[in-house]
């Protein structure tokens, strides 16, 4: 095999993973329905949020 073809991903990514898989676990258990675009969006373009969060 290859020298340095597969290591571990950093621990960051991994805890990462977890938490996020935990997240949507406990949304499925509490049935919650989460537009995850509007939430994200932001975030990818570099626009600012326009709209208001609704509670």
């Amino acid at each position: 095999m290859e020298q340095g073809y597969w290591h571990t991903p950093p621990a960051d990514a991994l805890f990462l993973h977890r938490k996020i898989a935990g997240l949507y676990l406990l949304a499925a258990k509490l049935d919650v329905t989460l537009n995850v675009r509007a939430l994200l969006m932001p975030y990818l373009t570099g626009e600012p949020q326009t709209e208001t969060a609704q509670v």
